[in-house]
């Protein structure tokens, strides 16, 4: 069975590449055009913009004020990306919310944000020259300040140009040339249906 080097994948810097076979991995799933969706037209955020200069579109809802019980659990709805460390320190905390306090932890798997963003080139994200090295190395401090075993993903589900990183162009190649994301993200949304989205980043994010 082939195994995919991830040096070999840092050389294949064009965006007419292909990623290297890896035997472990299926075809590609269906994958959809995630670059820049438009957001849905009932979201939080517009419904309820308040600035305190410009007029508010909604009056804010009313605050939950019902007995919270087993039957009347406390809901949080968490937008999750499966490359994100972040996401991933936050999983033992959102996990004993809802084990401990019967919280409804109602995940929402994402494409992540290098893949939304995906522009004329393949650049990605907010383009700052630090922001790849900064993340790598908070994450390590966060992962240690909680007491959470972490590593960065290896392999890095999403194939980015992130090596040298001094001189790297931080280029994400297409959605339908990424094997693992696809993957992940789609059989999180297939267990996001059936109501096992947290005990899919549970079995799997500790793996990536």
């Amino acid at each position: 069975m082939s195994k995919v080097n991830r040096f070999d994948v840092d050389k294949l810097t064009s965006m007419d590449a292909d990623y290297p076979r890896d035997d472990a991995v299926p075809e590609l799933p269906p994958v959809p055009d995630a670059v820049n969706p438009p957001p849905p037209p009932d979201n939080f955020n517009w419904a309820y913009f308040q600035d305190d200069v410009h007029p508010q579109p909604a009056p804010s809802p009313t605050p939950l004020t019902a007995i919270v019980n087993e039957e009347n659990p406390l809901k949080a709805d968490v937008c999750w990306s499966m490359r994100s460390p972040y996401s991933y320190l936050t999983m033992q905390r959102l996990t004993w919310l809802n084990s401990n306090y019967n919280v409804d932890i109602r995940i929402c798997i994402i494409f992540p944000v290098a893949v939304r963003t995906r522009g004329s080139g393949g650049k990605a994200g907010s383009g700052r020259w630090y922001k790849w090295a900064d993340t790598i190395n908070d994450t390590r401090r966060v992962g240690k300040y909680e007491g959470v075993p972490f590593r960065f993903a290896n392999p890095d589900p999403i194939w980015q140009n992130t090596w040298p990183t001094a001189t790297a162009d931080f280029a994400v190649h297409p959605l339908e040339k990424q094997p693992y994301i696809s993957w992940v993200t789609r059989l999180g949304n297939y267990a996001e249906l059936h109501g096992k989205s947290l005990d899919y980043i549970n079995a799997v994010s500790s793996l990536i």
